[in-house]
């Protein structure tokens, strides 16, 4: 792109440094902001753009996101010749196509990746907002392990792709995250079009590939979503769906070795130098692109195709460009001076990473390296410095977070700390208080009953010696007070006595009056009895007559409590287990419209009179195999715990996978059980033995793929019952129900623990 290059000023603050991607038009490069001292990013669209003007109005509407999920957009320019957008600098942030190079993600991280993507895409939904280009160098973690998405409405709008349809927009992004997921695992890129330095996906026969089918350690749920979106074409419909369907997921990333410590994808390119030859909307072509548009080569301007002869390199001279690596760097060869040689080693070192730099060996059959001169000089490489400045950040990022996480531990202690000794203060203080009022309680408590003691024994003393006065009943507030003690008497040695403790009828009324009235000085003695509610002759036992007449009338309640049970009994009709004499049962015969006396037989046994023949019973039929039926999912649903169907025991039973909620996660439809009579019957009636409460449908068939190919359900095949319920739940079919299988399709499920599940324990028909 013209105008612009390492060390360009742009809006009189931003010095451009290195380019990292291009795209339609369209450069990004890192760059230094010179007021503020800190590393952007820049993304340059020349003014003669056909869409520049909508890139820097997507812009502007994609700052006001206020997510942290966002890399986030600092500034918007102008220049004569360009047009240009600020980003945040993500020091040591790597995009999810340079974290596949060390081979694929662990599953928790991949789900995290994804969610915090879709959670994004979601929120910018509804903000009006899509990206409709999401691929995954757009998809960062930063060294503390936060994901960051880049391009949100800045992507659509370069494409000219910004005024679709919003269910089109967001079908898209969905379609977007979960293409993530499947990248997370395979490494591969399921979506047409540009992959954002990632290989298309394989197909199987007519549809691409499953996850599963390419790697081991797929999440069954997350397997599911990309069968249904890749080759089913149903899946999520908006980013928000598919972060509910895969929620919840940790906050915790799994930290990946840095890149050079293991091998790398084979299969993956540098995200500098992917191309955009491939179309990635139906057609062939992006909105908006003519041939002037069209998406450059990413990655630093080519290098030429041949190398002057370089000198032999002067012995004193020192190679400063080395990284700290975890093994020794091996000693470099002599610089060959074949000009075809070095043009043929260049282009190696363009697409193949540095494995010296890694501590491998050289690739047999692949030229060496060959520095360029300013290195052999002892000049250090943009390469070697940039690595270094990365290496450099990353300590400090992770050092400035360590220190900040001490530090709120150390407040959190200190502020513990001074809650505790506040708490021990405010009780050494009431604790106080207390002490202090101690001495006035007990004082107020030894003259109050002091008081009382001296009203009681003045009125024991007055009292004629033949007088006894009638204790009043103590109420419950008064049976805890302790009973007073009488004081010394002048002029006598003798120590303070109680008093002697009457028997329970003359106990004195002055020592059961209430705590609260003898503060108050009031005579407990005043006090009334209660009114008695029964006469005292009530109270005495009962004589021999009214002993004998209570019995009697007792014997004559239970003789006509006994006739009243055996005269019910015997008006109940057919009551079993009642015989005659002779040992016949017998039975009360019941009366209908033609026969008003009630005698329809004899109770000997006699005929009856002649009445409509009887329906003919049902026979009981006999399921000899069961098969799970799985035909809008992966196809199997536990076909191991099969046999606990028809084991007879209703305690085992049969248990799907497990789903979100109970309609399957809103992955599918349904799912069931197909069972075999083993030979074609006429059927009328299903009993289901169902541990949780459960809804769905019963058909009756003859065709033999439902059992044996799990083949989808044909639209023409009629439903012969629907159940709902749980335990032992029994089905009438409708008439002319006949087949050998019987397939039990689940629509609606119960939770099993933590998750939903269609359980089976038993099943038996009658025809």
């Amino acid at each position: 792109m013209q105008g612009i290059g390492p060390g360009t000023i742009l809006g009189g603050r931003y010095s451009v440094d290195d380019r990292i991607a291009s795209y339609q038009g369209a450069e990004r490069w890192t760059g230094r902001d010179t007021i503020l001292k800190r590393a952007v990013v820049l993304f340059v669209v020349p003014r003669g753009h056909p869409n520049a003007d909508a890139v820097l109005d997507a812009a502007r509407r994609s700052a006001g996101l206020d997510n942290p999920r966002l890399a986030r957009i600092l500034d918007v320019g102008t220049t004569d010749d360009l047009a240009f957008l600020v980003e945040e600098g993500l020091n040591g942030a790597q995009t999810l196509t340079e974290l596949l190079q060390a081979g694929s993600l662990p599953a928790p991280e991949v789900r995290r990746i994804a969610g915090e993507a879709a959670l994004l895409l979601d929120l910018a939904r509804h903000r009006g907002l899509h990206h409709q280009r999401l691929t995954p160098d757009l998809v960062l973690r930063t060294s503390d392990g936060d994901i960051k998405l880049r391009g949100v409405a800045v992507a659509a709008a370069l494409a000219g792709i910004d005024h679709v349809d919003h269910a089109v927009a967001a079908r898209a992004d969905a379609q977007a995250v979960v293409a993530l997921a499947y990248a997370g695992f395979t490494g591969h890129w399921p979506l047409p079009g540009d992959g954002g330095g990632l290989p298309p996906a394989p197909r199987m026969s007519a549809h691409i590939a499953a996850p599963s089918e390419i790697t081991a350690g797929v999440p069954a749920d997350l397997d599911a979503l990309c069968r249904l979106t890749f080759s089913n074409d149903q899946g999520p419909l908006t980013p928000g769906d598919f972060a509910r369907q895969i929620a919840p997921w940790s906050p915790i990333p799994v930290l990946m070795p840095p890149m050079g410590a293991g091998g790398l994808n084979p299969h993956l390119r540098r995200p500098e130098q992917r191309d955009d030859k491939s179309p990635s909307m139906p057609g062939g072509k992006r909105p908006g692109e003519t041939p002037s548009t069209a998406r450059a080569p990413m990655g630093p301007p080519p290098r030429p195709t041949s190398i002057p002869k370089t000198p032999e390199p002067d012995p004193s001279a020192k190679v400063a460009h080395r990284v700290p690596a975890p093994l020794p760097r091996p000693a470099a060869p002599p610089p060959t001076a074949d000009p075809a040689s070095q043009a043929t080693a260049s282009k190696t070192s363009a697409t193949l990473p540095d494995r010296r730099q890694a501590g491998l060996p050289p690739v047999p059959g692949t030229a060496p390296r060959v520095l360029p001169p300013a290195v052999a000089k002892g000049g250090a490489t943009k390469e070697g410095a940039g690595t270094l400045r990365g290496v450099t950040d990353r300590l400090e990022s992770w050092s400035s977070m360590l220190r900040d996480r001490v530090a709120d531990v150390t407040d959190d202690l200190r502020d513990i700390k001074d809650d505790v000794m506040a708490k021990r203060a405010r009780a050494a203080e009431a604790r106080a208080e207390r002490q202090a009022l101690e001495p006035e309680r007990q004082a107020r408590l030894q003259a109050a009953v002091a008081s009382s003691a001296s009203s009681a024994t003045e009125q024991h003393d007055d009292e004629p010696p033949t007088t006894k006065q009638p204790a009043p009943k103590q109420s419950p507030s008064t049976q805890s007070l302790p009973k007073p003690t009488r004081p010394k008497r002048p002029g006598t040695g003798t120590s303070p006595v109680r008093p002697e403790r009457p028997s329970a009828p003359e106990r004195p009324a002055a020592s059961m009056a209430a705590p609260t009235e003898i503060g108050r000085g009031v005579d407990a003695n005043r006090l009334e009895p209660p009114v008695p509610l029964l006469p005292p002759s009530s109270a005495e036992p009962l004589t021999r007559d009214q002993s004998r007449m209570a019995i009697g009338i007792l014997i004559g309640a239970l003789v006509l409590a006994l006739a009243f049970a055996v005269w019910g009994l015997s008006s109940m009709p057919g009551l079993p287990g009642l015989t005659s004499g002779d040992g016949q049962t017998l039975t009360t015969p019941t009366a209908d419209d033609d026969d008003p006396d009630g005698a329809t037989g004899t109770e000997d046994g006699g005929d009856a009179p002649p009445t409509d023949a009887p329906p003919a019973q049902s026979q009981p039929l006999t399921f000899t195999a069961a098969k799970d039926y799985d035909p809008l999912g992966d196809g199997a649903e536990n076909p191991d715990r099969l046999p606990r169907i028809l084991d007879g025991d209703t305690e085992s039973w049969w248990g799907s996978e497990g789903y979100r909620n109970s309609a399957f996660s809103n992955l599918k439809q349904g799912l069931g059980i197909v069972l075999d009579l083993g030979e074609s019957s006429s059927v009328s009636a299903v009993t289901l033995e169902l541990p949780g409460a459960t809804k769905g449908t019963l058909y009756v068939t003859d065709d033999a793929g439902y059992f044996s190919d799990g083949k989808p359900l044909a639209d023409d095949l009629a439903k012969a019952g629907e159940f709902d319920g749980e335990g032992s739940v029994s089905t009438t079919l409708v008439e002319g129900s006949t087949g050998r299988y019987v397939i039990v399709w689940f629509t609606e499920v119960s939770k099993d623990g933590d998750w939903y599940r269609a359980r089976l324990a038993g099943a038996s028909a009658t025809s």
